[in-house]
């Protein structure tokens, strides 16, 4: 007899539950599979071990993902070298049984991983006890749980997914470690349990500690990094674990972190934006919208959840573009935008077909702000002010426009005249105001038809300064005429161009392209 069992039928694919199966009657010591033959060798840490668990499989057939596995004894006396009729097919390899540690390498870590972030993936699933985390075979991370059940629920939850979008995927097995030895509280190095060496940062209680709702939970919520393709409900909890209790934590974290405004320490200029109407759920009509309150460098569209991300060129404008367009009503939807976490967007996999496709705006024409400052932008209005549309056309042209794009139709559509112009002032260019029944049918027009070409030309279309709130801020007409002119569609040769008559709320100038 032997300490070594093979296994027949058995695939790659069912290690994990081999070895399950197997440490019920001992410790297994390695195992190997064999793919080509479908056969596995499993090594028990006895012969006795192995003796219990072939007996169990003869008088108690055993299945595993639907297929029937056979068991025997080998005649190899350990797993210690490749076989020799075919060494590609055959791989040992120790495999730690089922416990409370785990042992988590983080691929692809364009992110830094410390103790607090491996704490927030890993607390929702159990009481965590201590954490290492260090640099051996790339980045990894040793977690400590309080129980087997606990370890398991994390591993089944986890394994696989990444910590931030496309980068820092993590692969989970079982630990060889019987306990992590921790001598002192750092960002690399945790014990949650010694009462001589709890945590230094109190926003970081262990689980079962305190309740999820408490300030500490909350303001731990504000400060980690989201995992963005975990949902601790999609899975059974282990026995003992109120998923209302224990659960609510990790819930509030995932869904709601990205709504939690970014701290003033850590602001970056990447912006989420929900409740998307699927009309203009486009790269390009987000862009119309966005562009008008700072320079776009890119957008990522979010198929799945209907969500975008949106990359400006800094966080001042981010901000812009947030505190003006958040809550926003379009096509019957208000729009939610926060600051997100992540401090740039990473393009989509180039190996597979993403579902969240991506856009570079960054060397576009049609960003407006040249010299990098927002200025003179207004919040949205019933009022569109454009520019840049082809002398000759006349207000039919608009509302043509307008019309084939599927924008709201206007109430009226009004050119912008100039006393004592010269005949170059308006040789190639004219521009006006677009007044519609309210702001949603405006925002509707600005997404669809901006930026749209119009005999060659670019038209340019930006929110104007409602009419109350000119006159309120400037004491004369002309005064008036000179705010309302948004400046993200105006040249820097705009200051040459000839006063306009003050009859009219009418720009300073006529922007050239």
């Amino acid at each position: 007899m032997s300490k070594v069992v093979h296994v027949r039928n058995a695939t790659p694919d069912m290690n994990e539950e081999l070895v399950s199966f197997a440490s019920q009657f001992g410790v297994v010591t390695a195992v190997c599979h064999m793919g080509k033959l479908n056969q596995a060798l499993v090594e028990m840490a006895s012969v006795s071990a192995a003796s219990a668990l072939i007996m169990h499989a003869r008088t108690s057939p055993v299945q595993i993902k639907g297929v029937q596995l056979y068991f025997s004894f080998s005649k190899s006396q350990q797993i210690n070298q490749q076989p020799r009729h075919d060494p590609s097919t055959f791989s040992p390899k120790s495999v730690a049984p089922p416990h409370r540690i785990l042992l988590f390498s983080i691929l692809n870590p364009l992110y830094a991983i410390n103790v607090d972030v491996m704490y927030a993936i890993t607390s929702p699933y159990g009481t965590v006890q201590r954490i290492v985390v260090f640099n051996k075979k790339g980045v990894q991370a040793l977690v400590e749980f309080d129980s087997t059940e606990s370890a398991q629920a994390a591993k089944e939850a986890l394994d696989g997914k990444d910590i931030y979008t496309g980068s820092c995927t993590l692969k989970i097995e079982y630990s060889h470690a019987e306990w992590l030895n921790v001598q002192a509280n750092t960002d690399k190095t945790r014990d949650y349990v010694t009462p001589l060496r709890a945590a230094a940062s109190p926003v970081f209680p262990a689980m079962g500690h305190g309740r999820a709702g408490s300030p500490a939970m909350r303001d731990h919520y504000g400060v980690l990094p989201p995992m963005v393709n975990v949902n601790p409900y999609s899975m059974d909890m282990p026995p003992g674990v109120d998923p209302n209790e224990t659960q609510a934590a990790a819930m509030e974290y995932y869904h709601n972190l990205e709504n939690q405004q970014a701290s003033a320490v850590d602001v970056h200029p990447v912006l989420m934006v929900y409740n998307i109407p699927e009309k203009v759920f486009n790269h390009d009509w987000l862009f119309n919208l966005f562009c008008v309150y700072g320079n776009v460098v890119k957008i990522k569209c979010l198929l799945e959840k209907v969500t975008a991300m949106v990359q400006m060129q800094d966080s001042a404008m981010a901000e812009t573009a947030m505190n003006h367009l958040n809550g926003l009503s379009l096509f019957g939807e208000q729009l939610q935008i926060t600051l997100s976490r992540h401090p740039f967007i990473l393009d989509s996999r180039p190996d597979k077909e993403s579902s969240s496709p991506s856009k570079d705006f960054s060397g576009s024409p049609l960003n407006r702000f040249k010299s990098g400052a927002v200025r003179r932008v207004y919040r949205p209005s019933s009022t569109l002010y454009f520019t840049n549309l082809a002398k000759g056309r006349t207000e039919s042209t608009i509302i043509e426009l307008l019309q084939a794009v599927g924008a709201p139709t206007p109430l009226s559509v009004k050119f912008l005249t100039y006393r004592d112009a010269s005949p170059s002032t308006e040789e190639h260019t004219r521009n006006g105001h677009i007044e519609f029944a309210d702001v949603s049918s405006a925002a509707e027009a600005l997404a669809l038809a901006n930026n749209e070409k119009v005999a060659g030309l670019t038209l340019r279309l930006a929110f104007s300064q409602p009419k109350s709130a000119s006159s309120a801020a400037a004491s004369s007409p002309s005064q008036a005429a000179a705010t309302a002119v948004p400046a993200a569609i105006t040249s820097s040769t705009a200051a040459s161009s000839p006063a306009p008559n003050t009859s009219t709320t009418a720009p300073a100038a006529v922007p050239t392209r």
